[in-house]
């Protein structure tokens, strides 16, 4: 890999065992630059079945103002107990980048957590959500 100015420049070799290598970089690049930590992107380098599902929060609900910040607080939880108590049970990474939020996860499991999250902006007290 070589850097240059704002661009990457990735290419394979003669060499190359896997014709995938070059798309898997390019996977493993993108989840660093969302914000993903490096252990968490070079999981989608050895796992084949691991993406990325990124949506807005304007996407689930029209929000403005403070309350798109109140609804990435709802989601993150004090302290980021929310946050990590879905990491832990869905096995799952989140990034949260203000108005986007980013899913590193099985393809089925994220799809269900892009809606877990949906709910969370709709519900009032995220206290009786997590414990149903």
């Amino acid at each position: 890999m070589q850097i240059y100015f704002w661009y990457q420049k990735l290419k394979t070799r003669k060499d190359t065992p896997d014709t995938g290598a070059l798309q898997k970089c390019a996977d493993f690049v993108h989840a660093f630059m969302l914000g993903f930590d490096v252990a968490d992107a070079i999981a989608l380098l050895r796992l084949d079945d691991l993406y990325i599902e990124s949506f807005e929060i304007k996407d689930v609900k029209t929000l403005k103002g403070e309350h798109v910040s109140r609804a990435i607080g709802r989601l993150s939880g004090k302290g980021g107990k929310t946050k990590f108590a879905i990491e832990n049970s869905t096995k799952t990474r989140i990034v949260l980048a203000d108005p986007r939020i980013h899913i590193l996860g099985l393809l089925q499991i994220s799809g269900l957590l892009g809606i877990l999250c949906a709910a969370l902006f709709w519900v009032l007290q995220q206290g009786k959500f997590i414990q149903n």
